[in-house]
């Protein structure tokens, strides 16, 4: 009796890893890639000094998101990074007052579906005063 609720134990734990092994075939959503996509900046600091790169695509399991990004201003340009699969947000150098800009991805999956998400951001005053000449 030992023996056969023993071998029965074994039986359900083998089969019970099995279950556990199987995978979804379906692939992510769009929508899981834009949420991705707000977790990663929503975070950022609002003022940002310096240029700075942002993702140029999302890969979730087996699946690639193009992403594709944009601004609401003419002074703040978006342009190929020199790092593989990233945009750089080119700021300007010098700026006498704050420059507030929405930054906008555009997200699409390989059907053409498209959403996007928009970031509120700012490039803070240059501040000249805080050069020092070397004596």
């Amino acid at each position: 009796m030992k023996k056969i609720l023993i071998l029965t134990l074994a039986l359900i734990m083998c089969l019970g890893c099995f279950a556990a092994c199987t995978t979804k075939d379906e692939g992510a959503t769009l929508a899981e890639a834009v949420e991705y996509l707000r977790s990663i900046y929503k975070d950022n600091a609002k003022e940002t000094a310096s240029d700075y790169d942002v993702v140029g695509k999302i890969v979730i399991g087996d699946t690639t998101f193009a992403v594709t990004w944009t601004t609401d201003n003419a002074a703040i340009t978006v342009k190929e990074s020199t790092k593989k699969g990233f945009y750089t947000i080119d700021l300007p150098a010098k700026n006498d007052a704050v420059v507030e800009y929405k930054l906008t991805a555009t997200v699409a999956d390989v059907n053409g579906a498209t959403e996007t998400l928009t970031f509120d951001r700012a490039l803070p005053v240059y501040d000249a005063s805080a050069i020092v000449a070397k004596p």
